[in-house]
């Protein structure tokens, strides 16, 4: 899986690591499971890892940050 996320709820941080090549269906799923996720809250900040990230569709870096969900109708 290309993008994985550890939340942290004491700090309000997820954690989130990209791996390989990060396709925009990729980003959109990992926005999904946050989403879905009762640990996390849209204020929370975000840390991202993306130095295993080996190519990916440029698109993908334009979706919105999972706290503004009301873009996944």
């Amino acid at each position: 899986m290309p993008a994985s996320y550890h939340i942290d709820p004491k700090v309000g941080v997820v954690f989130t690591t990209l791996t390989d090549y990060v396709t925009d269906e990729d980003l959109l799923d990992h926005q999904r499971r946050l989403l879905a996720d009762p640990d996390f809250r849209p204020m929370m900040h975000q840390c991202i890892d993306a130095r295993g990230v080996t190519g990916g569709g440029r698109d993908g870096w334009r979706h919105t940050h999972p706290g503004q969900g009301q873009y996944l109708r």
